[in-house]
């Protein structure tokens, strides 16, 4: 009878050390920043076909100026597809 309950002892006091284990582990574990990142909307990549809306331009002044104004409607807007239908290039969806 001893021997059955020490069969059934030694792997309940394994399980429990393993808990126990893990709980001393989560408190020395680095916790990991969970707040949203703000990208800067001037160094997020811009997709090729709002690119190509830039390219449309000839003089280097009224591309930039186009940029400028793409980069503050996605810093504003924070999606793409906002920005696209901002300047009539249409949807993509993903």
């Amino acid at each position: 009878m001893i021997e059955f309950f020490l069969r059934i002892l030694w792997p309940l006091v394994l399980v429990y050390g393993i808990y126990q284990g893990c709980a001393t582990v989560k408190l020395f574990a680095p916790l990991r920043d969970t707040s949203p990142v703000e990208e800067d909307p001037y160094t997020v990549h811009v997709p090729e076909d709002l690119v190509a809306v830039v390219l449309q331009y000839t003089d280097s002044w009224a591309q930039e100026d186009v940029m400028k104004s793409i980069r503050e409607k996605y810093a504003t807007l924070r999606d793409w597809n906002a920005v696209r239908s901002a300047f009539g290039v249409g949807r993509i969806d993903a």
